[in-house]
């Protein structure tokens, strides 16, 4: 059964984005008010052209020897790998332990997501959660099945928990 990206974006707005003409400095206030460590980088028809990230920044300060205010965000920007929205969600898991994230696009290619080693993780944590919670259903119904087996037949459930059972499946192995 296929798990496309698309399920990690549900209930998600449009990501925050910058262009390749704003300045870093721009960049890194609304990452530091957003509390992201990444943008997606688009140009003015929305479709991405990269990231710029807090390591991208450092690098380009290093590299141009220059202040932060002297860059733009073209002189930071990285490569960022992009995925369809119907692709699969294990698709994109080894390209997030190389890269902490990847940009989702549209049949347009317009920049419609952005997903993150947090997202991976949170939503598989949540449908771990979920299969918990039936495990732990499921071991309670067959207790309190067996429970009434019990004080219905005198501690020997096997012969009518067996006939029960055959009745519901419809099994004629009796």
């Amino acid at each position: 059964m296929p798990y496309p990206i698309q399920h990690l974006l549900e209930g998600r707005s449009r990501p925050t984005t910058v262009t390749l003409t704003d300045s870093v400095t721009t960049a890194i206030v609304t990452m530091t008010e957003k509390g992201y460590s990444q943008l997606p980088v688009v140009e003015h028809n929305n479709q991405p052209v990269g990231m710029i990230t807090y390591e991208s920044i450092i690098q380009a300060v290093s590299n141009f020897t220059v202040g932060v205010d002297g860059l733009q965000v073209t002189h930071a920007l990285i490569k960022a790998d992009m995925f369809a929205l119907d692709d699969d969600l294990f698709d994109i898991l080894d390209r997030l332990q190389e890269k902490n994230a990847i940009l989702v696009v549209d049949a347009d290619k317009e920049l419609i997501g952005i997903v993150t080693n947090y997202d991976s993780t949170a939503y598989f944590r949540r449908r771990a959660e979920d299969l918990m919670l039936i495990e732990d259903i499921e071991s309670m119904i067959k207790d309190l099945i067996q429970t009434a087996f019990q004080m219905t037949a005198n501690n020997d459930t096997t012969p009518l928990l067996d006939q029960a059972i055959a009745r519901l499946t419809g099994s004629q192995s009796e």
